[in-house]
C-alpha cells in the first residue's frame, strides 16, 4: 500500500445551504494505535486504511491551486470508520450511506456528492454544511453524525466526484521490502530496523506512536483500543 500518492485537485468550496436533520437519540506518516483495524477495504481505523477498494493517501500539499489536493484521505466508496482518527479531510466519491461514531476522530472537513441527508442526532455536533456548488444528485443516501461526535470541520455537500487517473490503482508501486514485521511493544518500535526493507506490518500494542516514512509498503495492520 503507497502511504503516499498525491492525486485529483482539490474543490473551492461556495457558501450554500444542504439538507440537514437533526434526529432523536435513537513527508511522514504516523500511525496513531487508537483504534481497532480490520483487514477489509474502506475501512479507517487508527489512520489505516485498505487500498484495494479504491482508498488513497495523497501526499499533503501546500497552496490551494486547482491542480491541489490536500485531503487526508480519498475514497471511491463510503468509508467505514471504527474508533480511529483521521488528521485531515476525508473526500468520498460515491453516495453510499454511512455513520460517524463517537470514538472516531475527524480533525478536518467531510466532502461528499450530491446533496445527503445529514443526520445530527442528540448530542453530536460539526462545523456546519456548506456546498461545493456541483451537481445534487445523488440525494438519495445519508451521512450520519452519531450522539457524542463532535466534528470541528465542515461537512461540504455538491462537492462532485474527480476523475482518478487511468492508470490508479495499477501505477502504485508494488512495495520494496520482504519483510513482515509485529509490534507488540514500544521495545518493538526501537528495533523495527530499516523500513526500506519492510514489506507488512501488524500492530498490536495500544498507545504507541510510528512515524513511517515515505515509502512502497504492503498492507498495514492495527489491532487494540487505546
Amino acid at each position: 500500500m503507497l502511504l503516499t500518492y498525491a492525486l485529483l485537485l482539490q474543490l473551492v468550496p461556495f457558501r450554500a445551504n444542504a439538507a440537514t436533520v437533526i434526529a432523536s437519540k435513537t513527508g511522514r506518516r504516523t500511525l496513531s494505535t487508537t483504534g481497532d483495524q480490520k483487514k477489509r477495504g474502506r475501512d479507517f481505523n487508527g489512520e489505516i486504511a485498505a487500498s484495494a477498494n479504491g482508498v488513497f493517501f495523497p501526499e499533503p500539499q501546500t497552496g490551494s491551486g486547482s491542480n491541489t489536493i490536500t485531503d487526508a484521505v480519498v475514497s471511491r466508496h463510503a468509508p467505514t470508520l471504527t474508533k480511529g482518527s483521521v488528521d485531515g479531510s476525508i473526500r468520498v466519491f460515491s453516495g453510499e450511506s454511512f455513520a460517524v461514531n463517537s470514538q472516531d476522530q475527524l480533525t478536518g472537513d467531510l466532502y461528499a456528492v450530491g446533496t445527503p441527508n445529514i443526520f445530527v442526532q442528540s448530542g453530536a455536533s460539526y462545523g456546519g454544511t456548506v456546498s461545493d456548488g456541483a451537481s445534487s444528485s445523488p440525494s438519495d443516501y445519508s451521512i450520519t453524525l452519531q450522539s457524542g461526535v463532535s466534528m470541528p470541520g465542515k461537512i461540504h455537500t455538491r462537492a462532485d466526484a474527480l476523475t482518478l487517473p487511468a492508470d490508479v490503482p495499477t501505477s502504485v508501486p508494488a512495495p520494496t521490502g520482504t519483510r513482515n514485521v509485529t509490534v507488540q511493544s514500544q521495545s518493538d518500535v526501537a528495533n523495527l530496523g530499516s523500513w526500506q526493507t519492510l514489506r507488512d506490518l501488524n500492530v498490536t500494542a495500544t498507545h504507541l506512536t510510528i512515524n513511517v516514512p515515505p515509502g512502497d509498503y504492503g498492507t498495514f495492520t492495527v489491532n487494540g483500543n487505546s
